[in-house]
């Protein structure tokens, strides 16, 4: 438990904290967003044309399809929206998790104090009860031999 206390835990919190602020925002305005938006205009604009041009064969202008399609999919996902709103959700509760932390150990240890006094004393309950049974058991043995 000293050595837990001894742990500069909310500065690595607040760089995990800082770290998920920043990909958040990287990909909702900058850079990454920046080339999701062109991701998507590509796929938009590859579809437009490949609907406008006569291919000499079908099987190429599926393939293109297709990969426009993927694309897209790759693009306008629902989990990676979802991935960055739980990302950044998590990020907000990690302060409170681990200001909840030094608490949750001192209860636990507690709780393990309490658990070890129990199983003393049940030792020391039952201790004279299961020699008499051993006893009893070793006496019928022998009767039966």
């Amino acid at each position: 438990m000293a050595r837990l206390n001894e742990v500069d835990l909310p500065v690595p919190v607040q760089r995990v904290a800082n770290l998920v602020d920043a990909l958040t925002e990287s990909l909702t305005v900058g850079e990454g967003y920046r080339l999701f938006v062109e991701g998507r205009d590509l796929a938009a604009s590859l579809r437009r044309q490949s609907d406008s041009i006569v291919l000499p064969s079908r099987r190429w202008h599926r393939k293109l399809n297709g990969r426009c399609a993927a694309c897209k999919e790759i693009t306008e996902t629902r989990d990676l929206r979802a991935t960055l709103a739980n990302t950044a959700a998590a990020s907000a509760q990690l302060p409170l998790a681990v200001a909840r932390l030094p608490a949750t150990v001192a209860t636990t240890e507690q709780t393990n104090r309490r658990v070890e006094a129990l199983i003393g004393e049940a030792d020391r309950d039952l201790g004279p009860t299961l020699r008499d049974l051993r006893q009893a058991a070793g006496a019928l043995r022998a009767l039966t031999e």
